[in-house]
C-alpha cells in the first residue's frame, strides 16, 4: 500500500514537472492588427489584416483572423503594415569622415547608434558590404546577442581589393607612410584566394570584390577594371565553395561585365552599365543593386562643395549613367534588389533609394518588392524574411497611408517590430500630437475621438483621481488671457505612455520677469489607443536668474491684502473666474510702484 502511494506521488510529481516545463517552453503569443496590409507577393492591399505570432515567428496571416486567448494584441489602427524592409548595400559601421580622424575605433563605438537609426527607418535586415577591422562582425554579433538594437546583418568584413584600388583608403599619402589595421588588399589568384578564406574564417557572411574604382578616385571610369578575370573567378570560386554569395562593387562598364563573367551573384552600383551588360545580367540571373539615390544632389554626408571640376563632371556622368542604365535594366526584366549605400546616403535615410527607384522606371510595388521579396532572394533568406507569411520572422513595419499610392510614406515609418519585439512605436506619439493639435484648435469632435470618455489630468504627480481633462478646464481662461503656449520636443513612447519635454511661455511670466518654464508631459493611453490621462510635472526654469514674484507678493500683502487673498487663496494661484484680469491689473500697479517698465501683452493667437 505504501509502495502504491509512493508510485502515485512520484507519478504526480513527474507530471507536474513535465507540465511546468511545457508551460515554460510555450513562446509568447502576439497579434498585430491594422486597417490595411500590403501583400508584397500578391501585390495588393488587404483590409483588416491580423498577423499571429509565436515567439519570433509568424504563425498565420489574414483578414479578420481569430486572436488566441491570452495573446498580446497590438492594434495599430489606421495604418498599413508590410514586411520589414531589406537593404542589400549598407555600411552601418562607417561614416568615412573618421577614416583618418579617429579611425575604425571611432566608427566602432558609434556604430550602435547607426544600427538603431537603420532599424527605426524600418530596415530589419541589411547586407553590410565593407567595414574596417571586422567592426561589422562585432556589431552583427552584438545585435544577435541582444546587446545592441539593430537590424539582422549579413556582413562582408574587409572586402577584397587590389593594390592601388578602391579598397585603399589612404589615396594621396606618401608611400613612406604606413597605415595600420586590416587592409583587405590582395593581388594574384593565390593572393585573393587566401584573403577570401581569411575573411570567411573571421566572420564574413558574403564576399565582396572591389572590381572597379569608387566614387571619389580614378578618372578612366568606363575602362578601368581592378582585377583580372582570373582573379575575380578565384574569389567567386572560394566564396561559393564556402556557401557564400559574392557581390562586386563595379561602376565602370568593363568592370561590370568582367564581374558577371566571373560568376558574381550581384553587381553593386552598375553605374555605367551598357546594353550588353544588361543582357548578361538577365542571362546569368545576376542581381543589380543600383544605389542610384547616392547621386542625388547634396545627398552625400559631408559632400565637398569645393570638389574639383573633373570630379563634379564625372559625378554628373555617373548620375546620368545610373538613371539611364537602371531604366533599361527595369525594362529588360533584370533581377533588381534595393541597396542604399548607407553612409554615402545618410544613415537612417535608406528609403530614399526606394523612392528613387520608383521615380526612375519602377512602379511603387516593384520598388517595394526590390526591398522585400527580391532582396530576401539575393540574400538567400527567402525562408526567413521578405514577406509576411507563416514560418518567417515577425518583422513588420507600419506606415500611415498607402505606400502603393505614395511610396514616400516609407521614409516616415511609424512602427517597427523585429522578431516579434516592438522596437519603435511612433503611432502612440502621433495620436498624442493629433490630440494636442485638436485641443489647440478647439476642435472638440477631433479631440473627443482621441480621448477616453472620462480623461483625467494631474499636476506635479499622478495621485488620486485627478481632475476632468477636456477642451475646457479651470486653467482654460487663464491660459487664453495670458496667451500661454506649450512647446513640446523629444517625444518618447514606452509601455502605454508617451512622454515629452515641454517649455511653457506666457505673459504672466513676463509680468513677473520669470523665464519660460520647463516641464515634463506624460500621456497615458488605454488598450484601444485613446488618451486617458495627462500629467504636468514642472521641471524648473529655462533661466538661472530669480524672478520678481516674491517681491510682488510682499508688496501686495502690504498694499492689497484682501485682493491677494482672493487671487491666491491658501497661498496658491486660483485661475478661475475673473482672477486673470484682476491679477493682470494688480501686477501692472505693482510694476508701476516698483519703478519697473510697463509690459504690453502679446498679440492674441501668436
Amino acid at each position: 500500500m505504501a509502495d502504491g502511494r509512493r508510485r502515485t506521488t512520484v507519478l504526480f510529481l513527474a507530471v507536474a514537472v513535465l507540465g511546468a516545463a511545457a508551460l515554460k517552453s510555450v513562446p509568447p503569443r502576439k497579434a498585430v492588427k491594422a486597417a490595411a496590409m500590403l501583400d508584397v507577393v500578391a501585390g495588393r492591399i488587404v483590409e483588416n489584416p491580423v498577423v499571429l505570432i509565436e515567439g519570433d515567428r509568424i504563425t498565420a496571416v489574414g483578414p479578420g483572423l481569430a486572436i488566441p486567448r491570452g495573446a498580446e494584441v497590438f492594434d495599430l489602427g489606421d495604418v498599413t503594415i508590410l514586411p520589414g524592409l531589406i537593404d542589400c548595400h549598407t555600411h552601418v559601421t562607417t561614416t568615412y569622415k573618421f577614416l583618418l580622424e579617429g579611425g575604425p575605433m571611432q566608427d566602432a563605438v558609434t556604430s550602435a547608434s547607426r544600427a538603431k537609426l537603420t532599424l527605426d527607418a524600418g530596415f530589419t535586415t541589411v547586407r553590410d558590404l565593407w567595414a574596417k577591422d571586422f567592426a561589422d562582425v562585432a556589431l552583427r554579433d552584438a545585435i544577435d546577442r541582444g546587446d545592441v538594437e539593430g537590424p539582422r546583418m549579413l556582413v562582408a568584413t574587409l572586402a577584397i581589393g587590389s593594390t592601388g584600388g578602391h579598397n585603399e583608403d589612404y589615396e594621396g599619402l606618401s608611400p613612406t607612410i604606413t597605415v595600420g589595421g586590416e587592409k583587405g588588399i590582395a593581388d594574384g589568384v593565390d593572393g585573393v584566394r587566401k584573403l577570401a578564406r581569411y575573411e570567411i574564417k573571421y566572420g564574413a557572411d558574403v564576399v565582396k570584390i572591389m572590381a572597379s574604382e569608387g566614387g571619389g578616385e580614378g578618372k578612366n571610369v568606363s575602362n578601368e577594371t581592378q582585377f583580372t578575370l582570373e582573379e575575380m573567378k578565384a574569389i567567386v570560386e572560394e566564396g561559393h565553395r564556402y556557401g557564400k554569395k559574392v557581390a562586386a562593387h563595379a561602376h565602370g562598364t568593363d568592370a561590370i561585365k568582367t564581374a558577371i563573367r566571373a560568376g558574381v551573384d550581384s553587381v553593386e552600383h552598375g553605374t555605367l552599365i551598357d546594353d550588353e551588360g544588361i543582357r548578361m545580367l538577365k542571362e546569368k540571373g545576376v542581381f543589380l543593386v543600383p544605389t542610384g539615390a547616392i547621386w542625388l544632389e547634396d545627398v552625400e554626408e559631408g559632400a565637398e562643395k569645393d570638389a574639383p571640376a573633373w570630379r563634379k563632371e564625372r559625378e554628373a556622368g555617373f548620375r546620368k549613367g545610373s538613371e539611364e542604365g537602371f531604366r533599361k535594366a527595369v525594362a529588360a526584366g533584370a533581377r533588381i534588389a534595393m541597396g542604399s549605400d548607407q553612409s554615402v546616403l545618410p544613415h537612417g535615410q535608406n528609403a530614399k533609394e526606394i523612392v528613387w527607384m520608383a521615380s526612375h522606371g519602377m512602379t511603387p510595388l516593384e520598388a517595394i518588392r526590390a526591398a522585400t521579396v527580391n532582396a530576401s532572394e539575393l540574400l538567400g533568406w527567402s525562408d526567413r524574411v521578405g514577406s509576411l507569411a507563416p514560418g518567417k520572422y515577425a518583422d513588420i513595419i507600419a506606415v500611415r497611408g498607402n505606400p502603393l499610392q505614395d511610396v514616400t510614406t516609407l521614409e516616415r515609418v511609424a512602427w517597427v517590430m523585429k522578431g516579434g519585439v516592438v522596437t519603435k512605436d511612433a503611432i502612440a506619439i502621433a495620436k498624442v500630437q493629433a490630440l494636442m493639435a485638436a485641443r489647440q484648435k478647439g476642435d472638440e469632435a477631433a479631440a473627443r475621438a482621441l480621448m477616453t470618455s472620462d480623461p483625467r489630468i494631474w499636476f506635479d504627480q499622478r495621485s488620486g483621481p485627478g481632475e476632468p481633462w477636456g477642451l475646457a478646464g479651470k486653467w482654460t481662461h487663464w491660459d487664453e488671457y495670458f496667451h500661454t503656449r506649450n512647446d513640446y520636443s523629444g517625444f518618447r513612447e514606452a509601455s502605454g505612455t508617451v512622454t515629452a519635454d515641454g517649455v511653457e511661455i506666457n505673459d504672466f511670466y513676463r509680468l513677473i520677469e520669470r523665464p519660460p518654464q520647463k516641464f515634463r508631459g506624460t500621456w497615458w493611453l488605454d488598450e484601444s489607443g485613446k488618451v486617458s490621462g495627462f500629467l504636468y510635472q514642472p521641471r524648473g526654469s529655462t533661466g538661472s536668474g530669480e524672478d520678481r514674484f516674491d517681491q510682488f507678493k510682499a508688496w501686495a500683502r502690504k498694499e492689497k491684502p484682501a485682493e491677494l487673498d482672493y487671487l491666491m487663496p491658501g497661498g496658491r494661484i486660483d485661475p478661475t473666474g475673473d482672477r486673470p484680469e484682476r491679477f493682470h491689473a494688480v501686477l501692472l500697479e505693482w510694476r508701476k510702484a516698483a519703478g519697473l517698465p510697463p509690459i504690453e501683452m502679446s498679440p492674441a493667437g501668436r
